[in-house]
């Protein structure tokens, strides 16, 4: 298929603030193509977190035919806890991130699809954002996500007509392993 995928990932350091990682990819599809060969952005149904992955997205929730999606997570390497008493003890370490991602679906792949149920982005991009601890006994990592956009109640009344057993959930706790130095 006549596909064009771009990406670029970097990690930044601010000395005593820590470092953000950022991860931004783009793709096109230039052809008329079946839904199951577009972008579907990597959603994550499961309690655990994961990296350059849409954690409050359902699977198959959004599919496009153009996209730009980003991944940004800054980890502060205890900047905050460690002026804590009780918490330097511990050792833990301060996170937050922000994912985005923006497509749209060109009208003859609208049209190819139309029979398939599933969802195109409006003119707002999807934007989640966690704030997490990692360090916790060394190796793991618990994430607080929220949902920024295609939250409201008539956007989940209506995936939920389309796509029957699937939910939406605006916020939730993830649980994730990392092993980091």
């Amino acid at each position: 298929f006549p596909y064009s995928t771009l990406f670029r990932s970097n990690r930044f350091r601010f000395a005593t603030l820590g470092t953000s990682q950022v991860y931004i990819s783009i793709g096109k599809v230039f052809s008329k193509i079946p839904y199951i060969f577009l972008n579907i952005p990597s959603g994550n149904e499961t309690y655990f977190f994961a990296n350059n992955t849409f954690n409050q997205m359902s699977n198959f929730e959004f599919v496009s035919d153009q996209y730009i999606q980003a991944f940004w997570q800054h980890h502060f390497n205890g900047l905050f806890f460690n002026r804590i008493p009780l918490l330097k003890e511990y050792n833990w370490r301060e996170v937050v991130g922000l994912n985005m991602l923006y497509g749209t679906l060109s009208s003859k792949n609208q049209e190819f699809n139309a029979n398939n149920h599933f969802t195109s982005m409006d003119d707002v991009p999807y934007f989640e954002a966690d704030l997490g601890i990692e360090n916790i006994f060394n190796i793991f990592r618990i994430d607080y996500l929220y949902r920024l956009t295609y939250n409201d109640d008539s956007y989940i009344r209506d995936y939920k007509r389309n796509n029957p057993g699937d939910r939406i959930s605006n916020w939730g706790i993830k649980v994730g392993v990392q092993f980091s130095l």
